[in-house]
């Protein structure tokens, strides 16, 4: 998991087993999980509460104890405004934003490094739908410094527009 620490919000729907809020389901994690379906088809509910952490049989831990340790680091939040960052090695799902709120997606593009830079950003709805989009060549700067510069001129841009329930997303 690469020391990756992740973050679980509206834990009460998500499926615990076959379900990707830990990098792949369980499912994908576990060769032979057949034997496992009744102690862990449920909801993450169901697995974890606020008052006694993570509710994981002996037996799984037993037989998995590398990726019980893993779910062990999930911070989980009950807070419903938190945004559920998921992630793989081998593919990237969009997801929308909450109603309400805009997302932004930002990536920027260096030739060397120092190097040639530019960067752009998109701004979409809660239905997907595309609100503004941006691009421009910065100059020459390290990649760190365009990151950092199309953050603040993002933000800035929905600020101004009155645009302040944001959701930023870069790679």
């Amino acid at each position: 998991m690469l020391e990756s620490r992740w973050l679980v919000a509206g834990h009460s729907n998500v499926r615990f087993l076959t379900d990707n809020w830990l990098g792949n389901s369980l499912i994908d994690l576990v060769e032979n999980y057949s034997s496992l379906l009744p102690s862990l088809e449920s909801l993450m509910g169901d697995k974890y509460s606020d008052a006694l952490g993570w509710d994981i049989p002996a037996s799984f831990r037993t037989f998995h104890p590398d990726i019980a340790s893993e779910i062990e680091k999930v911070v989980v939040s009950t807070d419903p405004n938190s945004l559920v960052w998921t992630c793989s090695l081998d593919e990237v799902i969009w997801r929308l934003p909450l109603l309400g709120r805009l997302k932004v997606n930002t990536d920027g593009a260096i030739f060397g490094s120092p190097g040639l830079t530019g960067y752009a950003w998109v701004f979409r709805t809660c239905g997907g739908f595309v609100k503004s989009y941006f691009a421009i060549l910065l100059g020459v700067c390290f990649a760190f410094e365009a990151e950092l510069a199309i953050f603040i001129h993002a933000i800035d841009f929905a600020w101004n527009f009155g645009w302040h329930q944001l959701w930023l997303e870069s790679d």
